[in-house]
């Protein structure tokens, strides 16, 4: 791609520029001559002023900037003439975009980072795998011998539940990084799936301090064929990631819907949201924006919803406050629906 190119005065207008940069702003050429710089680029203003007080030799030769508004990296660089013209001036600025190769070097590091993570989950599962199936053992053997108490009953089958869900849990640590080839997949509601997950989530004495509002049209079920366990996974990392970054008594919101052939799944929180700069980055294993967090929600979450021919999202809510993740799963056929 070809950099664009202009050439400043000592005001910062636009004394000579190449057709690419035109092309850029999308207006004519001559149009632009007496512009001034930093009106028609306004995130390279503080680059412009720290470059133009830094000698020649002290100064980097690109330095990487990103424009806020439509997230287009470019990389900078001023030079100034030696023998400078009163008419065009004597500072040129080189603007290079290079969006896609910083996205396909994130997506390396990405890969390799997720097979990284892949090694060491997969030690970390098998060590639990042992514990976990003494633990289910022994809860199968309270839950026989204690079947005619009453009083027992509810908390014997969450401690059961439980160990269910964390055997699911490991299963899916060891495939983090891999493709999903383990999924018993059924036609479902994602709405009783969500019901479920949401009273599973409430068991939790720590969220009760949070209000979850389902939101979905009535006597739709939204049908789709998913591994269920999995799904409800999916959801209550979700919510444990609305909550975490939500003060106490503001409310969760799950949307259900469905559009272009697909069924959609928002979680919205009332948060402070997240940098636009991490936005990119929450789906790598061991990123996060919290001092006790893992890390490795939100990867569990994007490698379940792919494994489903899914997608999922994100994005800071416009007007704030919060955030909010959309999951995307292919609906059931019709005949099946």
């Amino acid at each position: 791609m070809t950099d664009l190119v202009a050439i400043l005065d000592d005001e910062g207008r636009i004394g000579r520029l190449n057709q690419a940069m035109a092309r850029r702003l999308q207006r004519p050429l001559r149009e632009l001559l007496g512009e001034d710089f930093q009106v028609l680029f306004p995130f390279c203003r503080e680059w412009l002023a720290e470059a133009a007080r830094t000698p020649p030799s002290e100064r980097s030769v690109w330095k990487e900037v990103v424009d806020p508004e439509s997230q287009v990296v470019y990389e900078l660089s001023l030079l100034e003439l030696d023998i400078p013209s009163p008419v065009t001036g004597h500072r040129v600025v080189f603007m290079r975009e290079v969006t896609q190769e910083r996205e396909m070097a994130r997506q390396v590091i990405a890969f390799e980072r997720r097979a990284a993570a892949g090694d060491l989950l997969t030690g970390v599962a098998h060590e639990v795998r042992n514990p976990l199936a003494a633990i289910q053992a022994a809860a199968e053997v309270l839950e026989q011998d204690l079947a005619s108490e009453a009083a027992y009953a509810a908390p014997m089958g969450i401690i059961c539940r439980q160990v269910d869900r964390l055997k699911v849990l490991m299963d899916d640590l060891l495939h983090i990084g891999r493709p999903l080839d383990h999924l018993s997949v059924a036609r479902e509601s994602l709405l009783r799936v969500l019901e479920t997950a949401v009273g599973v989530w409430r068991e939790n004495a720590g969220n009760r301090a949070h209000r979850v509002e389902i939101l979905a049209p009535e006597r739709e079920p939204f049908s789709l064929r998913v591994d269920a366990p999995r799904i409800e996974q999916v959801i209550l990392n979700l919510l444990d990631n609305a909550a975490q970054h939500s003060s106490p008594g503001s409310a969760i919101q799950v949307v259900l819907s469905r559009a272009d052939g697909e069924v959609r799944l928002q979680v919205r929180d009332q948060g402070a949201g997240i940098p636009p700069e991490s936005l990119r980055r929450v789906f790598e294993p061991f990123f996060t924006t919290r001092a006790n967090g893992t890390g490795l929600g939100l990867t569990l979450v994007k490698s379940i919803v792919e494994g489903h021919g899914g997608h999922v999202s994100l994005w800071n809510n416009e007007p704030p406050p919060g955030l909010t993740f959309e999951v995307s799963l292919p609906a059931a056929p019709p005949e099946e629906s």
